[in-house]
Order: C-alpha cells, then sequence, then structure tokens
C-alpha cells in the first residue's frame, strides 16, 4: 500500500483535516486496501503535529485507523460538540446544490455519532438527541456540570440534573443560582424585571433624567468650577482681563451731579477701568497750549506741540 500515489501529505496550515480524512477513506475503499492496513498508510502521509499524535499512540491504538483518526480529530478540535453545532447550525453555501448540501450535514451527522462513541442504532441515536435538547433547555450552569459529568447515556444525565438541583435547592431545571442567597437557602434569579424608567424632565418613560435630550445644555466655568457661565463671563479671571479705555462727549453742559470723563488720577475706579469720566465743560477749563513765538521777524501765537 503507497498512499503517495494517490493523495500528497497532510499540511495542517492549508487542508482541513475532516476532509482529507475523508479523501484518505474514499481512496482507500475505491483501491480495495485492507483496513487493518489504512492507520499505516494514513501514517505515512501526515506531518508536523499530526505526526506527534500518531507517535504519541500505544504501539496497539496505532495499528487501529478508528482510533488514530479518533486521536487527530481531538488534537485539532473536532469534537462531537462542534460537529453538532456544525450541524445545527450549517447554512447552504453559494454554488452548493441540494444533493451536496444534504450530503454535507448527513458527513456532520455521521460524525457526530461518531466522535460522541454512539452506537448505530435507533435507542442510541434518540438518547443523543433527547439529551441534546435535554441540555438545550436547561440552565447554563446546570449544562456545564453535565459536561464536566461526560454522561454517556441519557438516563445517567437525568439522574446527575437531579443531584444537582437538590444539591442546589432549585425548584426548575432553568434557574441560574445568583452567588448571593437569602437565609432560606433558596436560589434566586440572576436577571429580574426592571421597572420601567421615567424621566421627570420630560415626562417620558424609557431613559433616566441624565440621559433626556430635551433637558437644556448646562454651562459649566473650568476657572472657577461653577455652573450657569463659561471662562469670558467669569468674574474671577484673574491675569487675563483686557483694560478698556473709554470717553464720553456730552452735547450739553450739564448743571446737575457731573458725569465723569477719563481721569487718571481716580482712586475709587474699577479695575477693569483706566480712569473716571468728567463732563465737556470740564474738558474746556483746561485752555491749549498756545505761547507768543517769532517767524522771520514776526511775533506769532504758536500752539506747543510735544
Amino acid at each position: 500500500v503507497n498512499p503517495h500515489n494517490f493523495i500528497p501529505v497532510f499540511n495542517e496550515d492549508r487542508d482541513d483535516l475532516d476532509a482529507y480524512l475523508k479523501r484518505f477513506e474514499r481512496v482507500a475503499t475505491g483501491q480495495d486496501w485492507p483496513r487493518e492496513k489504512w492507520a499505516t498508510a494514513l501514517s505515512l502521509c501526515l506531518g508536523g503535529e499530526a505526526l506527534k499524535v500518531f507517535g504519541r499512540l500505544s504501539p496497539n491504538d496505532s495499528l487501529s485507523y478508528d482510533e488514530v483518526k479518533l486521536a487527530l480529530l481531538q488534537r485539532f478540535r473536532f469534537t462531537a460538540d462542534g460537529y453538532r453545532e456544525k450541524f445545527r447550525k450549517s447554512k447552504p453555501e453559494d454554488g452548493e446544490t441540494g444533493k451536496q448540501y444534504a450530503t454535507r450535514l448527513q458527513s456532520f451527522f455521521d460524525r457526530w455519532i461518531e466522535m460522541s462513541q454512539t452506537e448505530r442504532n435507533f435507542d442510541s441515536v434518540r438518547d443523543l438527541i433527547v439529551a441534546e435538547q435535554f441540555m438545550a433547555n436547561c440552565s447554563s450552569q446546570l449544562a456545564l456540570f453535565l459536561r464536566e459529568k461526560n454522561c454517556k447515556t441519557l438516563e445517567a444525565m437525568a439522574e446527575a440534573a437531579d443531584i444537582y438541583i437538590e444539591a442546589k435547592r432549585l425548584k426548575n431545571l432553568l434557574i441560574v443560582q445568583n452567588k448571593s442567597e437569602d437565609t432560606t437557602g433558596k436560589a434566586k434569579l440572576i436577571s429580574s424585571p426592571r421597572a420601567e424608567m421615567q424621566c421627570f424632565v420630560c415626562g417620558r418613560k424609557g431613559h433616566k433624567a441624565s440621559d433626556c435630550r430635551s433637558k437644556p445644555k448646562q454651562v459649566f466655568c473650568t476657572n472657577c468650577r461653577k455652573w450657569g457661565h463659561d471662562v469670558k463671563g467669569c468674574q474671577k479671571m484673574t491675569g487675563t482681563s483686557k483694560s478698556t479705555t473709554s470717553c464720553l462727549m456730552l452735547p450739553k453742559e450739564e448743571t446737575g451731579p457731573q458725569q465723569s470723563m477719563i481721569d487718571g488720577d481716580d482712586s475709587d475706579r474699577d479695575d477693569n477701568v483706566m480712569g473716571t469720566v468728567k463732563t465737556q465743560a470740564q474738558c474746556k477749563k483746561r485752555p491749549m497750549p498756545v505761547l507768543p513765538g517769532e517767524v522771520n521777524g514776526q511775533i506769532v501765537r504758536v500752539l506747543r506741540d510735544t
């Protein structure tokens, strides 16, 4: 038996192990190879990690094709649960005919039966299907407990579930036990229906007031850390204020209390104002700096400038 004349060496980076084993079995069947020679012929096609798996088998198991195939599938994560998920969730692919899709489903189911070490008879297959339905309708904690027990039969699985329920003091297989229990020892549900939230700002349901979009946006000052104004309007800004100078010219002279114009001598002015304001009349009391002078021998009045 020389498999290299028909199939190449298995490459774990490129080849799918399940598809490779199917091709090997079909070639071996088509060439009428004796089944007791299949394990040896397959070992000649292995390399890398797959060859290491074969090398770890006992001498008796290395001569059994079923044992070699089981070890390879387990090493590359082709388990019973994996084939069950593929069988349940597999969808038709683009360009795949109805016959090809049915064959692929049948292959997944056969691998599921094989990896779960289920006998190919009605009672065994029925127990497998019922056990799957049983696990699907249990709580996640109970399902994990049953998987750890690795129950071989449906009856053993049911007995293990009863022991779990009795130990946890549960009343329903679907109830998930909470970590915190009351003094009576009764398990609580992890999730409970929450009361519908209502916003007191807009009166609508479904969100809290802090998340309400109808709430007016509040302005926050990063300088004084208070609400109601921004940095530009903050009265506690120091070192960044700009002084403003202004002058007011009154059209008429007032006889009452005098308004003020710029005067730098006022000590009571605000820090943001350069000087106080005086009236136009007060400004006129100061004469212009006009002095006598001489130009080309003639006496003239000269306006003095700096």
